[in-house]
């Protein structure tokens, strides 16, 4: 199974898990049907198994996306064109959070757009643009110089206790290098198009310095008030893995240069294991991917990991030793 590029609670121990993008490219990925499931981990148990099912599709029966989809192809599979399903060369989408009226909002990197779907992942309307941007992959972009970088758009975004979305970019803007853009988007405000409190990307109304070594984010999710925690990465792997780690930033706590103060939560390569639940024998537990991508908030002091193990490209848990493909998994944390 494709890894996971997105956490949220669900009922009873559940998650919903939003499945990552395909297998890289959107020129590999058309048969790739985007797609959420319901996972459920046995935390406490002592196998460390994780049952899984498929939750919805992504799909667009209404025709309301204003270019053509892979699904307008009479080259592809039969229930993709019927169902006019989404697949990974339409949409990259790589985070999502739920409403109190059980919609969804996906944020996508190929526009970047944010694409908003029912419960069941109809999609609802047409992708929400941030004005201003343009990614390599939007097919919109007409002669436009693209200002943001491939596989640079939406990777994480959370839902604050104001119930709008903190969309983040995984990566800098073309001429921003070192810094990271999040911006505000209010759901409630009609037509959505009116719902960014900027119309200039490179004005977002917070900033965050990216580590040296790192190469971007891969999630934002909020963990009470105004603090939020995101997750940096550099693009290394088992042994050759540097930089994995979660930072806190509060809205509220800026440095003399405006941009958000980070303050480290958790090293990834180094969780302290003191009661050897991982059973290395080594005192710490490590999660050494390329892409540590998921993570979800149980209560201020428990939060839930998860890799994307970009299916069947990354080793990082069996580098150096079998190369055998990464698994998915899952790991609770307590946080001090």
């Amino acid at each position: 199974m494709q890894g996971f590029s997105a956490l949220l609670p669900d009922t009873g121990g559940t998650f919903l898990a939003l499945a990552d993008n395909g297998f890289g490219t959107r020129d590999n990925s058309p048969d790739f049907v985007l797609a959420v499931y319901r996972l459920r981990p046995d935390f406490a148990g002592t196998r460390g198994t994780v049952r899984w099912e498929l939750a919805f599709r992504l799909r667009d029966p209404d025709r309301v996306i204003p270019f053509a989809l892979t699904c307008d192809r009479p080259d592809v599979d039969a229930l993709i064109r019927r169902d006019r399903l989404l697949t990974g060369a339409d949409f990259d989408v790589e985070s999502f959070r739920r409403l109190q009226d059980g919609s969804f909002w996906f944020g996508d990197e190929f526009g970047p757009w944010l694409l908003h779907t029912d419960a069941s992942g109809r999609v609802l309307e047409p992708p929400v643009a941030l004005p201003g941007a343009w990614a390599p992959e939007n097919p919109l972009r007409g002669d436009r110089e693209p200002n943001v970088h491939g596989s640079g758009g939406f990777e994480g975004m959370a839902l604050g206790a104001d119930g709008k979305l903190y969309p983040l970019l995984e990566k800098p803007l073309v001429g921003q290098e070192g810094q990271l853009n999040l911006y505000v988007f209010d759901p409630a405000m009609t037509p959505h198009s009116e719902g960014w409190t900027t119309r200039d990307p490179y004005r977002p109304p917070y900033k965050i310095r990216l580590d040296p070594g790192a190469v971007g984010v891969t999630e934002f999710t909020r963990l009470s008030g105004t603090r939020f925690l995101m997750v940096e990465r550099d693009a290394g792997q088992g042994p050759e893995a540097r930089l994995k780690r979660i930072y806190e930033v509060d809205l509220t706590r800026t440095d003399p240069d405006g941009f958000l103060r980070k303050r480290l939560v958790l090293d990834l390569l180094h969780v302290a294991d003191p009661d050897d639940v991982a059973g290395t024998g080594r005192g710490f537990f490590s999660f050494p991917f390329v892409t540590p991508e998921a993570l979800a908030v149980l209560d201020p002091h428990r939060i839930v990991i998860a890799n994307d193990n970009n299916y069947p490209f990354s080793v990082g848990r069996h580098a150096g030793t079998t190369g055998e493909p990464d698994d998915n998994e899952m790991i609770l944390v307590r946080l001090r």
